[in-house]
């Protein structure tokens, strides 16, 4: 099995969390949704 990455962009309030939630519930293979804040979040300060 070959991971695979879904990447949802555009501005805020588009609905990306909704249809990311969506694909989740859809899709045969589990995903994770994750925010690029949560990422940014996880880099340390320096």
């Amino acid at each position: 099995m070959t991971p695979s990455v879904i990447f949802l962009n555009g501005p805020s309030s588009a609905g990306k969390t909704t249809l990311g939630k969506a694909l989740q519930d859809t899709l045969d293979e589990p995903y994770l949704l994750m925010g690029l804040d949560t990422c940014f979040a996880m880099v340390p300060a320096q």
